[in-house]
């Protein structure tokens, strides 16, 4: 990935979820290696990008980098997110 990438302006990029801010200080190259510490689980056909993040919520807020509700928050905002995204494309 560019150092200079930013997804904000890119054409398939449906949303932007806030779920608020980390409890401990973070650098990026340390949510870089804590979201990559998490597996994509390509042998797992019901395992998508969808269930990446919410494992990723899940894990931040095991980790003590964000609370269970912050987590929870993100995930309702996910799933809400996918099902809009639905809807966009009937």
């Amino acid at each position: 990935m560019s150092v200079n990438y930013n997804p904000l302006v890119s054409r398939r990029f449906p949303n932007l979820i806030r779920i608020g801010n980390f409890h401990k200080a973070v650098t990026l190259n340390e949510l870089h290696q804590e979201t990559q510490s998490v597996r994509m689980r390509n042998d797992d056909e019901e395992f998508n990008c969808q269930s990446w993040v919410m494992t990723v919520l899940k894990s931040l807020a095991e980790d003590g980098w964000l609370t269970n509700a912050q987590s929870a928050t993100g995930a309702d905002a996910t799933t809400e997110g996918i099902l809009e995204a639905e809807d966009d494309e009937k």
